[in-house]
């Protein structure tokens, strides 16, 4: 019940962009870009970094692949070299997660008939401000369309059991394990500091249904870790279940 550890494939030169690959993927999308070179791309793959929390970045075709099959729930959006295209959409555009791909180039291709084969292809571009802004709308609409879950309505037994004992007060929760998820989601998204800020200094429990229905961070990692069941991450963010409910029943 763990999270999918995020591998980065780079050269020993960017650093700090590996750091960031290490993170695991909470979201139920991954950015993946497929390039043939990292250090001439720096300030463009530092830009989908800082856009994107499940971001994972490749250099090696093959490591690129297996990658690509191991993922079974994640949506994929894909950013790949020109140099790479052609053999990668032929031989991943079946798969069922895989949803817009972007064709990124330095120069526009001389021939450019063959996406036309591939609906999922979304264009040819030539710097990643476009790519970016589609992105976000992409997951804009997904995320709209994505139905809420219904915290006590659970199929698995071990969260049903789970969320029992948050409900009932058979889980103590107190400032420290405020703390706790706080220091957990600054791990997970690195790009959200702002409003995990806020969230640290002006949180009460009367605020759960407005912070929720924020759809930021607190609902992201909530969601995430109902759809994977995962029951570590479902105890850290537990104080904020429980006010949920109970917010619900004060307001009626």
């Amino acid at each position: 019940l763990t999270s999918t550890s995020i591998k980065c494939v780079t050269q020993e030169s960017s650093d700090t962009l590996l750091q960031y690959c290490k993170t695991p993927i909470i979201e139920n999308y991954i950015v993946v870009w497929l390039t043939t070179n990292i250090d001439e791309n720096k300030k463009s793959i530092e830009q989908v970094r800082h856009s994107f929390n499940s971001f994972q970045l490749f250099i090696d075709i093959d490591e690129f692949f297996a990658f690509i099959l191991r993922i079974k729930e994640e949506n994929l959006f894909l950013i790949v070299s020109d140099l790479f295209a052609k053999k990668v959409v032929s031989n991943i555009h079946h798969i069922s997660q895989l949803l817009p791909i972007y064709v990124i180039s330095n120069d526009r291709l001389k021939d450019e008939s063959w996406i036309k084969q591939f609906r999922k292809i979304q264009g040819i571009f030539t710097n990643i401000e476009p790519i970016c802004k589609k992105l976000k709308h992409k997951l804009y609409l997904s995320e709209k369309d994505n139905i809420p879950i219904e915290i006590l309505n659970s199929s698995s037994i071990i969260i049903q059991y789970l969320m029992k004992k948050i409900l009932l007060y058979e889980i103590e929760y107190d400032e420290k394990s405020k703390r706790n998820f706080i220091n957990f989601a600054r791990e997970q998204y690195c790009n959200k500091s702002n409003i995990i800020n806020e969230f640290k200094e002006y949180y009460i429990p009367s605020r759960a249904i407005w912070w929720y229905t924020r759809k930021c961070f607190v609902y992201l990692a909530i969601n995430k870790a109902f759809r994977k069941q995962n029951v570590e991450h479902l105890i850290k963010i537990g104080f904020f279940i429980r006010d949920l409910p109970q917010q619900i029943n004060h307001s009626k």
